[in-house]
């Protein structure tokens, strides 16, 4: 379909608008304030000033940092969650102004490019412009990517360029052409370098749609044209690939790809989830807390009522190809959120059986999950119930036998697929009404696809933000430390908070090497020596930091609470601690209205009173 530019500027201006208002108050703190409580907003804008600063000031690969992890640093394009792309198309606005308005710049572009790329995509499959702009709004301001926002998920809100490749898939299956098929690839490319979490994910789903989509396969399998396009394909999205893969491979040979130490178990949706109102709606949030309280925030996947019922419309007359793949493409992200084993609400799901039947069960789960597995593990064994049986899904097959698999630990975010297939459909059955309506009163047709956007607006609407905002400012312990003229390196405890995005920007700021770090996987030697560094401030934990050449330690007092007292006491009686100074933190986080009523993130918005220590040569 030939696209008139004229209708198509007026589309980006309302979905730039719309950017502005779904996320307002940020545009007017670009340069100094992010969406979210201090959390990992600061990883990555810490990943946005370092490129930056290795490239421009060091002169250095970004690609290897030798300053976090000290002395062992950090293979930066290992992690789970990097988003090189976007770092390098936040630069020029980083250079240009400050790394905050390149963070900012970028994560707002994600909505007006989400929007626009599943505009292009309903408008391919229905021909409806306002059927696209339906399901623009849909997908870019859906509660999963508000949420990512608003928590700083920088890699996971980079969403934008899904429905540009399914768009070129699809066109590619109607006519196999190379160039289109490489124009798919090189947008494939883009997931890899912005965020290889999805990347790997949409191979499954990317094989499910084109299995589904290339029908009658005979006449698709024996097209040469088709197999010229999938060698394209092939050959652009390894190339970009490959350079991840292999660093992935040598870090596992080596030892070195290691979880957080704080991670150990899945994070996966409950089936009930989905169905939950939007949490960040202001006039019901506060009846939804007892619900969200209990849960992890992977767990905001809500789909929404109004896109549900619109998907409903397409899925009552199913006999479209496109409706038929999207439901399946659904239905595989969906049962893939659920994780490896059935939740329902927070828990497990357990089925009451008969003793023999459990051990049966019990010896055949252990077998496969240590035994024949590729990645064995014990976690299965972990969730056994004398009598009971937990409900095994798909996606344990994935974690047991796929390569990197076990990096996946958090299957709820399969939704954003469900939320993409539920956006297709649901433009699909939006334009069917709205073909309805034309016929009928051709002048409705226009007031409906309005009244439909307003509706979804006024569900999906997170303002004021749902976890306030936080200012990027130095505090004083940073500035403190860029005054000393020794290069030795600092540690933070409590450990907890030493693994947090606030913490690694820190060292942007006072410039010293630090013995901690934050990321998606975290270096061999750090995890080995987790228990000996929680044990500060015993001798071998001294010992320690000392060889790792550590001069000074921050201790947080205020995030110890009760426990710091004795801490204190133990501190004072060490010969190896020499107290510096303490330096006042000031609060950087205001306007939240949801979160601190949760339990489990209060460390977001402690501010604390910082104790410095130097350890004695």
């Amino acid at each position: 379909m030939k696209l008139n530019r004229r209708p198509l500027s007026v589309t980006i201006a309302l979905f730039a608008t719309l950017t502005v208002g779904m996320t307002y108050p940020l545009v007017l703190h670009l340069g100094s304030q992010m969406a979210g409580p201090p959390a990992d907003n600061f990883e990555y804008l810490y990943e946005v000033w370092w490129l930056k600063h290795a490239l421009f000031e060091r002169h250095i690969s970004p690609l290897f940092n030798p300053d976090v992890f000290y002395p062992f640093g950090y293979q930066v394009i290992t992690a789970r969650h990097h988003t090189l792309l976007t770092t390098v198309l936040s630069l020029p606005l980083s250079l240009l102004s400050n790394d905050v308005v390149g963070y900012n710049a970028t994560s707002l572009l994600t909505f007006l490019l989400s929007a626009l790329g599943m505009y292009l995509l309903t408008l391919y499959l229905t021909g409806s412009r306002a059927a696209g702009v339906i399901s623009g709004v849909l997908f870019a301001f859906c509660p999963y990517r508000l949420f990512r926002l608003h928590v700083g998920h920088l890699p996971l809100l980079q969403t934008q360029w899904f429905p540009f490749l399914f768009l070129y898939v699809e066109k590619t299956l109607q006519r196999p052409r190379p160039q289109t098929a490489a124009i798919g690839a090189i947008f494939y490319a883009f997931i890899v370098f912005s965020s290889p979490y999805y990347a790997y994910m949409l191979l499954i789903l990317l094989a499910v749609y084109v299995l589904l989509r290339a029908r009658p396969w005979r006449q698709y399998w024996l097209n040469r044209a088709f197999w010229t396009c999938i060698l394209v394909s092939a050959a652009i999205a390894l190339t970009a690939a490959i350079p991840l893969v292999r660093s992935l491979a040598s870090t596992y040979a080596g030892g070195e790809a290691v979880l957080s130490p704080i991670q150990g178990r899945w994070i996966s949706a409950s089936p009930l989830d989905f169905f939950v109102p939007n949490f960040f709606q202001p006039l019901w949030s506060q009846c939804l807390l007892p619900y969200y309280a209990r849960y992890s925030h992977e767990n905001f996947v809500s789909l929404g009522i109004v896109p549900l019922l619109l998907a409903a419309v397409a899925l009552s007359r199913p006999r479209s190809r496109p409706v038929i793949v999207y439901s399946l493409v659904l239905a595989v992200s969906f049962v893939l959120a659920l994780g490896p084993v059935l939740r329902w609400g927070k828990d497990p799901l357990y089925l009451t059986v008969p003793p023999w039947l459990e051990r049966g069960f019990t010896a055949t789960m252990t077998f496969l999950s240590k035994r024949l597995a590729l990645n064995p593990t014990d976690l299965y064994w972990k969730l056994w119930v004398k009598d009971a049986i937990y409900v095994p899904l798909p996606m344990l097959l994935l974690y047991s036998f796929l390569p990197f698999f076990t990096l996946m630990s958090y299957p709820s975010r399969f939704a954003i697929f469900t939320v993409l297939a539920v956006s297709a459909l649901a433009g699909i059955g939006a334009s069917r009404l709205l073909r309805r309506c034309h016929a009928g009163r051709p002048g409705l047709s226009s007031v409906l696809a309005m009244v439909i956007v307003g509706l979804v607006l006024f569900e999906f609407v997170a303002v004021p933000p749902p976890f306030g905002m936080s200012v990027v400012r130095a505090q004083r312990v940073d500035q403190w430390l860029a005054a000393q003229s020794d290069d030795g390196a600092v540690m933070l405890y409590p450990l907890q908070k030493a693994i947090m995005g606030p913490a690694l920007y820190s060292t942007a700021v006072h410039g010293k090497k630090v013995a901690y770090g934050y990321g998606g996987v975290y270096p061999h030697a750090f995890v080995d020596n987790i228990h000996v560094l929680s044990q500060f401030p015993a001798e071998e934990c001294l010992d320690l930091l000392r060889h790792w050449e550590v001069r000074y330690v921050l201790v947080h007092s205020t995030s110890y609470g009760g426990g710091w007292l004795p801490l204190a006491q133990s501190i004072a009686a060490s010969p190896q601690l020499r107290f510096v100074t303490t330096i006042q933190e000031e609060p950087i986080a205001s306007g939240d209205r949801l979160l601190q009523r949760m339990p489990g993130y209060d460390a977001w918005f402690t501010v604390d009173q910082v104790f410095v220590y130097e350890i004695v040569p």
